[in-house]
């Protein structure tokens, strides 16, 4: 089914429905390619990309926990979540097609199965709401999940808010019920991020000590 995509005031009008708008979203994504923008060669690899989703993360929650928005992290998922508990905001990276509407963008990285069990229970939000037996009403609205896609792309940032519905073979987010377009971020000639670098989607493993060691 193809996806529901938003431009220009559309996606105001559409963010505004969600309790959003975008200077939100725009200046976490800024706040975050400018930590990028401190790394040097020194800096293993990857640290490069993990800084400004780490960061972008972080300025995306100082901006709307004084709304009414939480943080929380299942199964080591970041997310921001509206008071209601209806909407929360995951941040990845995505491909080069991510902020163009006539494309079909996917994440830059494979997804874990905390991000697969989000998609699939925006699935379920979306096209399986259970009524509740002998009530006329449905059963209480389940959380859907968006993700702030960030696609840097050297003189420019692309970036979307969409909501995913479908997860590829190659556990990429590769559909999409829902895109709102943002305005891209202009940055001037600077390199785009390489495609070794990527964001976690942390699983802690913990150890238990042996008789003898420190």
């Amino acid at each position: 089914m193809p996806s529901v995509v938003h431009q220009a005031d559309q996606s105001n009008t559409r963010l505004s429905d969600l309790g959003l708008n975008q200077d939100f979203l725009r200046d976490a994504v800024q706040r975050g390619e400018a930590e990028r923008a401190t790394c040097t060669d020194n800096d293993p690899q990857i640290y490069s990309g993990m800084v400004p989703w780490a960061k972008t993360v972080r300025a995306l929650r100082e901006a709307l926990i004084p709304l009414g928005w939480r943080p929380e992290e299942p199964g080591n998922l970041p997310l921001i979540v509206n008071a209601e508990g209806t909407v929360g905001i995951a941040v990845s990276r995505g491909d080069g097609l991510t902020g163009v509407a006539s494309g079909s963008p996917q994440t830059q990285h494979p997804k874990g199965p905390v991000t697969v069990a989000v998609v699939e229970s925006n699935q379920l939000s979306l096209f399986g709401q259970a009524i509740v037996a002998g009530q006329a009403e449905p059963a209480e609205p389940r959380r859907v999940t968006w993700i702030l896609l960030i696609a840097n792309c050297g003189n420019e940032i692309r970036c979307e808010l969409s909501l995913p519905d479908y997860v590829g073979e190659d556990m990429r987010v590769t559909g999409w019920a829902e895109r709102i377009i943002l305005e891209p971020i202009i940055l001037g000639d600077v390199p785009a991020f390489s495609p070794a670098e990527a964001e976690p989607e942390i699983s802690v493993e913990v150890a238990r000590r042996t008789a003898g060691q420190a």
